[in-house]
C-alpha cells in the first residue's frame, strides 16, 4: 500500500500528529519549570531554617527568619505550592506577633506545626 502525501487523511495526520507533539513539548516544558522552581523555594526555605537553628533564639533572629521567607521567589512554581508558602509566611508572621507580645500558646506551636507539615508535603508532590 503506498501513502499518497497529498491525500487528506495524510494530512490530518501530520497535522494532529504535529499539534501533539507541540503540547507534549509544551507539557514537558511546564513540568520541568514548576519542578525546578519548586526546588528551589525548598532549597532556600532549608536554608533559612539553618540559619535559624544556628543563631540565637529570639525576636531578632525570628524577625530575619521572616525577612528570608518574603524574599523568596516562587516563580512559576505550581499554585498549590505557592498557597503553601503563603500560608507558612502568614503563619509566621503570626507567630511573631504572638512572640513580640509574649503570648506564645501551644495552639499556636500546633497551628505552625500543621502549616509547616502541608508546606513539606507540597514540595514533596510538586519536586
Amino acid at each position: 500500500m503506498k501513502i499518497n502525501p497529498k491525500s487528506k487523511k495524510f494530512l490530518v495526520g501530520v497535522v494532529l500528529l504535529t499539534a501533539f507533539n507541540g503540547f507534549m513539548c509544551w507539557w514537558c516544558l511546564c513540568t520541568l519549570t514548576h519542578g525546578k522552581d519548586t526546588r528551589s523555594i525548598a532549597s532556600q526555605l532549608a536554608t533559612a531554617v539553618a540559619q535559624l537553628q544556628k543563631g540565637p533564639q529570639g525576636v531578632e533572629s525570628a524577625e530575619r527568619f521572616l525577612a528570608v521567607l518574603r524574599r523568596i521567589d516562587a516563580g512559576h512554581a505550581p499554585a498549590e505550592v505557592k498557597a503553601a508558602l503563603r500560608d507558612y509566611i502568614t503563619t509566621a508572621e503570626q507567630d511573631l506577633v504572638e512572640l513580640k507580645a509574649g503570648h506564645r500558646t501551644t495552639q499556636a506551636d500546633d497551628n505552625m506545626a500543621r502549616v509547616q507539615e502541608n508546606l513539606v508535603r507540597s514540595l514533596k508532590r510538586n519536586q
